[in-house]
């Protein structure tokens, strides 16, 4: 069975269903003087209930099926048919049930669709009232409910507008949020070229020469102490450099995949700070590239360079998941910890890789999120969904 993402939407409707169940049954208690009726309604809206309370579990998870988008409407319908001839037909208070059908259509940004379940809610309703009316000795029930069908009418007309404008808007946004996205890109493999000769020219302009030079004092060392510590200390240096290198374009992660890259990142952090304990966990899986791999080594890279400078930590851990659709990245550590709410003070300050890193998350369309760990330290948290997902996912 196909799956769609689920989305507020269908959470926002889903709690909705579980709220009209108390308001039917107050709306019956007021409404109906007939205890036969009212123990039917009773019986229907516990039917209703046990139904709102299943789409609420399933719509709390990432995905729901496909066919709730018709499925769901109609079992909605449905129930307003049975609780309008339960409750008194034409004459029942309970007719405005007939609306909420086309109501969570509407929140779902589907105008079609909601004109559709508009015409069978309405149409429902006028069917099952005709029905109650020709076999009931109530005078004005026909009239009552040719009115009721034109009010009915009426408002799933004003839901169906709103819903071409939730769906305009949405339109909007999700071409913005494109065009944000595909200026972040270009952005990041400008960056990435950029990156790339800048290495290419400390491979093989700086880093040769300091090799030449260390080679030079190594041959003139024999005897002369301080010459020996002058070659040492260029060793470190040529070390540091070719870790830069390694920063600036992971030839790794081009070649061997995000899991090696991040493996090859952590050891070099460990030879940088060998007082931290640097754990990866990452997914074998994490091998086979995705578009979004060179974003969130950069992530990675800042954020364990943001750990070994300010977090006074004893044990960094780096995880990596590789889901069908998305991956995530954790980055934690056990150190004094770091409030989320004081970004923009950071920033003021001049330490912009946090920064830097939520805005090249939110721009390829993925959530950073930041929390507490107990017992001190803090967690990074980067989920990217991939964009085959978002394609699959998409109505």
């Amino acid at each position: 069975m196909r799956s769609v993402a689920s989305s507020d939407a269908d959470r926002l409707t889903a709690f909705l269903r579980v709220v009209a169940v108390p308001v039917v049954l107050i709306g019956e208690a007021v409404s109906s003087a007939e205890p036969k009726r009212g123990s039917t309604v009773l019986l229907i809206a516990g039917l209703l209930a046990v139904h709102a309370v299943v789409v609420v579990g399933v719509v709390r998870r990432d995905s729901r099926p496909a066919a709730f988008d018709v499925v769901l409407p109609a079992l909605d319908t449905a129930f307003a048919v049975g609780l309008g001839l339960a409750s008194g037909g034409a004459f029942s208070l309970l007719f405005l049930v007939f609306l909420f059908a086309p109501a969570t259509t509407a929140f779902q940004q589907r105008p079609r669709l909601t004109v559709a379940v508009t015409v069978l809610s309405v149409s429902a309703y006028l069917g099952q009232a005709l029905a109650y009316a020709s076999e009931s000795s109530q005078e004005g029930a026909v009239g009552l409910a040719f009115v009721r069908t034109l009010y009915l009418a009426w408002i799933g007309a004003v839901l169906v507008s709103l819903s071409v404008l939730l769906a305009r808007r949405e339109r909007r946004l999700a071409d913005a949020l494109a065009t944000r996205t595909r200026l972040v890109q270009q952005t990041l493999d400008a960056e990435a070229r950029a990156a790339a000769r800048l290495a290419a020219d400390l491979h093989d302009g700086v880093l040769q020469s300091l090799l030449a030079v260390r080679y030079t004092v190594l041959d003139a060392a024999e005897g002369v102490p301080s010459l020996a510590a002058s070659a040492v200390t260029l060793g470190d240096v040529v070390a540091q450099i070719r870790g830069v290198i390694g920063d600036l374009h992971p030839s790794v992660l081009e070649h061997l995949g995000l899991a090696a890259a991040l493996s090859a990142l952590v050891r070099r952090a460990g030879k940088r700070a060998p007082a931290i304990r640097f754990a990866l966990d990452a997914d074998p899986a994490a091998s086979e590239r995705r578009p979004h791999d060179l974003v969130l080594y950069r992530c990675a890279s800042e954020l364990v360079a943001n750990t070994i400078s300010h977090a006074q930590a004893s044990e960094v851990r780096v995880r990596l998941r590789r889901e069908p659709d998305s991956d995530e990245l954790l980055v934690a550590d056990d150190g004094v910890g770091f409030d989320p709410a004081i970004l923009e003070q950071r920033l003021r300050e001049g330490h912009i890789g946090l920064l830097a890193v939520r805005e090249r998350i939110e721009g390829v369309g993925g959530i950073l999120t930041i929390t507490p760990t107990p017992g001190g330290g803090s967690t990074v948290r980067v989920r990217v969904t991939t964009r085959e997902a978002e394609l699959r996912h998409s109505p």
